[in-house]
């Protein structure tokens, strides 16, 4: 009776151990540098939640600041819909000490990728976004 592989000689018949580890630490490598790379992807686009609510409240305060001749700090009066739906970071306005603001500065704290390390936002009167605490 003839063995099915009788055309192979003894060194052909498969894969040795070393060959299949080098294929398994190869794949892993890959597979940790395609983690890394998704989790940079992943906090840069949960920032420009950040990015449009401060966008947004700009936009709003504009309005409000033609209809009162100063800013609020009050969101509910910017009607400003999306803040009770952000996910990753939290508003806050300030105004400087007076009965009518002539500027404000809104804040985006926030921690997009559940480290240690909180990410900050801000926006001024005139748009200037900075990204003011680098996570």
């Amino acid at each position: 009776m003839k063995q099915a592989n009788s055309n192979l000689s003894q060194d052909q018949q498969g894969f040795t151990l070393i060959e299949l580890m080098v294929v398994v630490v190869v794949v892993g490598i890959l597979a940790t540098l395609a983690g890394v790379t998704y989790g940079r992807y992943l906090k840069k686009a949960r920032t420009v939640e950040a990015q449009s609510m401060l966008g947004a409240i700009a936009d709003k305060q504009l309005a409000y600041y033609v209809e009162y001749s100063k800013y609020t700090d009050n969101l509910n009066a910017l009607a400003v819909g999306m803040v009770g739906n952000l996910k990753y970071y939290t508003i806050n306005i300030t105004l400087p000490a007076g009965p009518t603001p002539q500027s404000f500065l809104a804040t985006a704290t926030g921690n997009p990728d559940s480290d240690t390390e909180i990410d900050e936002w801000t926006i001024d009167q005139n748009k200037n976004l900075l990204h003011t605490k680098i996570d």
